[in-house]
């Protein structure tokens, strides 16, 4: 991902790392999804900043039905890998969630994602509500 500076005094930013999905066997008897995102950041150009941060995501969730997937949630950052200061100064959130979509042919898919976070350090808040809603179409 390539970002562009809006300012005369930002830095253009390059964000690159790995996507990862997988399906597995869960528990109960329904399959789980297993989602792992790990992205490196580095700013570019004239007033770029000579640090890396570091976002990692993490979701599982089990296929009960469409419309209603539970599981958990993880979310990290890190300032600076190369220098990642003490843990208790970095953010980090984990909690339960659920998901879930409604397809409607042909005119697509509504998919939803809800959940609440819990601060596991000084730097992070005691908790937080995520949530994202979705219109879905193929062309």
């Amino acid at each position: 991902e390539y970002t562009r500076a809006t300012s005369s005094g930002g830095a253009d930013a390059v964000t690159f790392g790995p996507l990862v999905q997988q399906e597995a066997p869960g528990i109960l008897g329904f399959d789980a999804l297993h989602l792992l995102n790990v992205l490196f950041t580095r700013e570019i150009g004239r007033h770029a900043r000579d640090r890396t941060p570091l976002l990692v995501a993490w979701q599982s969730r089990l296929r009960v039905a469409p419309l209603f997937e539970p599981g958990v949630e993880f979310y990290g950052a890190a300032d600076d890998v190369a220098h990642p200061g003490r843990l208790a100064a970095q953010q980090h959130r984990i909690g339960p969630m659920f998901a879930g979509a409604y397809a409607f042919p042909p005119y697509g898919k509504i998919k939803y994602e809800a959940g609440y976070l819990f601060g596991l350090t000084r730097a992070t808040e005691r908790g937080a509500v995520r949530w994202r809603l979705e219109y879905e179409i193929a062309f």
